[in-house]
C-alpha cells in the first residue's frame, strides 16, 4: 500500500501485494524490533525518514501505533507498507489520514492511495533504501522505469 499525503504534501501508499508475495508473521522478533524502533523514533534517535504512525482502529476506535519509514522523492513524501495489507494499512485506508510523529514533532496528514504505475518508482526507491524488505516484494530484479 502506498499513500501520498495532503498538506503537508500527500504521503503515497501502493496497493497490497498479491498472495504469492511472502508476508511477515506477527512473531516475537518483529514485535521486539518494532518496540525498540518506536522508542528510538519517539525520542528522535532514529534515521531522518523514520516516524511513528498513529491511526484509529476502523472498528474499535482505539489508537494503534507502528514505526514506518517514509520515502522522499521529487518533493513528495511516500508511505509504504512493505508487508502488504496489515491492520494499520486497512485502518489508514478507512480513516483517510494518519498522525506521524518523530521526537516532539507531530503532524496529521491525509492519505492518497496510488495506482501501480505511480507506485513503481517509489517502491523501487523504498526497496533500495530498506534492503531488509526485499524478500517481501514480488518484482523482477530489473524492472522497467
Amino acid at each position: 500500500m502506498l499513500f501520498r499525503s495532503g498538506w503537508p504534501p500527500p504521503i503515497v501508499h501502493p496497493r497490497g501485494a498479491d498472495s504469492a508475495t511472502p508476508t511477515l508473521a506477527a512473531s516475537t522478533w518483529p514485535r521486539l524490533v518494532n518496540a525498540v524502533f518506536t522508542f528510538l523514533i519517539g525520542i528522535g534517535l532514529a534515521p531522518a525518514q523514520s516516524r511513528i504512525l498513529s491511526v484509529s482502529g476502523r472498528r474499535t476506535g482505539r489508537e494503534y501505533r507502528t514505526p514506518v519509514n517514509l520515502v522522499l522523492r521529487e518533493g513528495q513524501r511516500y508511505l509504504v507498507s512493505p508487508y502488504g495489507d496489515r491492520a494499520w494499512t486497512l485502518n489508514a485506508r478507512a480513516a483517510g489520514s494518519v498522525t506521524l510523529r518523530r521526537g516532539s514533532t507531530v503532524e496529521t496528514v491525509t492519505l492518497q492511495e496510488l495506482d501501480a504505475t505511480e507506485a513503481g518508482p517509489v517502491l523501487r526507491q523504498y526497496v533500495w533504501e530498506n534492503a531488509i524488505t526485499r524478500p517481501f516484494f514480488d518484482a523482477a530484479r530489473v524492472a522497467a522505469t
